[in-house]
């Protein structure tokens, strides 16, 4: 359930974020970008929205199904869980990725880059003194 609301949320959160204009590009080529941005962003979404009911929504109704009594096949439980599940999980990852830029593109982003860099010699502080 956490899972699912954080999904929605970082959906929401995105679909925020496409009303901001960059200030250094003009508003023709601002729109034309959006549209561009947002025809991709409305597939991923689709993807991850699809997948995710792909993979829970025959649980739920097995679920609801069997608490009404229904009596469920005996091997759709194992398909679930040994096809269906794990070929979500696999696929999440992929789906939440960013997508990678064509050759040749610029980055629109006016962030910084958050890449980690390592220093040139690791040094360690030196241990307490141990008092006995």
């Amino acid at each position: 359930s956490s899972g699912i609301n954080a999904e929605y949320g970082y959906v929401w959160i995105v679909l925020l974020s496409l009303h901001s204009t960059p200030p250094s590009v003009s508003t023709a080529s601002f729109k034309r970008m959006k549209a561009r941005e947002n025809r991709a962003l409305s597939r991923k979404v689709t993807l991850i929205v699809g997948s995710q009911l792909l993979a829970w929504v025959p649980v739920l109704v097995a679920t609801i199904l069997s608490l009404a009594g229904r009596e469920i096949a005996s091997g759709f439980y194992e398909v679930v869980a040994i096809v269906l599940i794990p070929a979500n999980a696999v696929l999440n990852p992929i789906f939440h990725s960013p997508s990678p830029r064509k050759r040749g593109s610029v980055s629109t982003s006016t962030t910084k880059s958050t890449a980690y860099t390592f220093p040139d010699t690791l040094e360690m502080p030196p241990l307490p003194a141990v008092t006995n």
